[in-house]
């Protein structure tokens, strides 16, 4: 799947569009230091929303995975009982320094549609 063109950072006080270059987006540094993040954008067919984005994660190399039956071997992630795979994303931080972490959020994909 293709990189949005752009995405959209909130943080409950502002709201900006990003334009995504080369898989990038940079984020004003006037944002970077204030509360958490909303992260919005449109991937595939999908909105993609993912809540409680830290501001020291935007140093980070991100990669938000996507399924629609499981994650594979990789991302092996016992899901709770009743939730949808499909609605459900993994937010796969690599920092420069240490290890990464991979953070699944259970409700943060939804048809375009709705």
């Amino acid at each position: 799947m293709e990189a949005p063109s752009e995405v959209v950072v909130s943080n409950g006080v502002r709201s900006v569009t990003l334009p995504v270059e080369s898989g990038l987006f940079l984020v004003p540094a006037v944002m970077r230091t204030e509360s958490d993040f909303t992260f919005r954008a449109r991937i595939g067919q999908d909105q993609i929303e993912i809540p409680g984005i830290r501001p020291f994660e935007l140093e980070e190399s991100w990669t938000i995975v996507l399924a629609d039956k499981d994650f594979g071997e990789d991302f092996d992630y016992a899901m709770p009982k009743g939730t949808y795979v499909g609605s459900a994303c993994i937010l796969a931080l690599d920092p420069v320094d240490g290890d990464g972490i991979d953070r699944i959020v259970y409700t943060c994909r939804k048809p375009l549609s709705k």
